[in-house]
């Protein structure tokens, strides 16, 4: 077919819009009229838009995982109504060329790009959909033996720009932010007042604004989300839920029926720590020699725009919940109300916080050994990382 002329032009684009870019690379070789079209379409903002959102809205949810020194996989997880005993996925290699036989403090993904952290010197975008790597330029501020507190990686809506936010202490806490647009890095300003320690450097990057779990030394060591607005490049604090029944050993953020929630867990093991990776099935032994976990789920009520750089935010309890298994490793929600975990027998499984309905993930591919770490959540998209303002 050499022609594309029976088709309007808007069928087409719709088309287009809902197939895999790696399915557009090969389409764009059958002949040079393909090549023309799909050229047209992968170049145009307003059907990368298009189709990063048809994307989002796929029926399935992919993670990557790291294993070992420098390797990833990608698990993709086949949604469905939830009635069967079992959730499909499928397991494939997922390589980041810099980072074979090399460990990495970090990986961060928002709209398709990932953002891997070696060290604080050796930063890469890539979009493995289309095989782009981009090494970023060296930071120009010079400090003795910086320690990153936390990494954040995200969109800035005004800008319609990518940027990476990090925080380092030396002597003084410091904060720049990368823009893609500009490639080059920017000191910002940051309160030299709050003092701050993460309970996970990776942020939760949501509707503009990256969220960090962290402890405030300056009002008594409690709970609260440190925010970073991409557009305004602001830092504000926001409390933490004070009235939880729980005094948590482990806190952590996740997105949940989209809304920012808040998960705090009264084990004293922490399940976003490393665990084995020993393979086993589910069975009902692994609920006779466990330690209950008792999770609370808390929902943020407010959002980020009240005045101020710090502020009083409500929460509302919405879940109160011990699962009946040994939680090691808390990963992400699926869609709707289930939960990705893994167990002590290193298996990956399914709980729903409502129905209360265990499921096991029946993984096709590389295979559990390989299903390590949680590094961030993926989608496929057409966003280029040599993208230049």
């Amino acid at each position: 077919m050499d022609s594309f002329s029976y088709l309007p032009k808007e069928l087409l684009e719709d088309i287009m819009s809902r197939l895999p870019p790696n399915s557009l690379v090969r389409a764009k070789c059958l002949s040079k009229s393909w090549n023309t079209v799909i050229s047209d379409f992968v170049n145009d903002p307003e059907f990368i838009a298009r189709h990063l959102q048809n994307m989002k809205n796929k029926p399935s949810t992919s993670l990557v995982f790291r294993y070992r020194r420098g390797q990833f996989s990608l698990l993709t997880l086949y949604n469905d109504d939830g009635s069967e005993d079992h959730i499909c996925s499928f397991s494939k290699d997922f390589y980041l060329p810099i980072l074979r036989g090399e460990a990495c403090q970090g990986a961060y993904h928002c709209d398709g790009i990932v953002c891997v952290v070696k060290d604080f010197s050796t930063i890469m975008l890539c979009n493995p959909a289309f095989q782009e790597f981009k090494l970023l330029p060296e930071s120009s501020i010079k400090v003795v033996k910086p320690f990153c507190m936390g990494v954040g990686f995200g969109y800035d809506l005004r800008a319609k720009d990518y940027k990476l936010v990090r925080i380092l202490r030396s002597r003084n806490i410091i904060a720049e932010v990368y823009a893609l647009g500009t490639n080059s890095w920017r000191e910002i300003n940051v309160s030299q007042d709050i003092k701050i320690c993460f309970e996970n450097r990776s942020a939760l990057y949501w509707r503009g604004v990256c969220y960090w779990v962290m402890y405030d030394s300056n009002d008594g060591d409690k709970d609260k989300i440190l925010c970073f607005d991409m557009c305004n490049e602001e830092f504000r604090i926001i409390t933490g839920p004070y009235e939880s029944e729980l005094e948590a050993d482990w806190m952590g953020l996740f997105v949940w029926n989209d809304s920012l929630a808040l998960f705090l867990s009264s084990e004293a093991h922490d399940p976003w720590s490393a665990s084995s990776s020993s393979s086993s099935s589910l069975s009902e032994s692994d609920s006779n020699d466990l330690n209950p976990v008792i999770i609370e789920i808390c929902v943020l009520d407010n959002s980020f725009g009240a005045e101020g750089i710090n502020g009083a935010c409500s929460w509302t309890k919405s879940v109160y919940m011990t699962p009946p298994i040994n939680v090691v490793n808390a990963f992400t929600f699926l869609k709707g109300d289930e939960f990705l975990i893994k167990d002590s027998h290193g298996q990956l499984v399914s709980y729903n916080i409502r129905t209360k309905k265990l499921r096991n993930i029946a993984i096709h591919g590389v295979g559990q050994n390989q299903i390590g770490n949680w590094a961030c959540s993926y989608v496929e998209s057409l966003v280029s990382v040599r993208w230049r303002r």
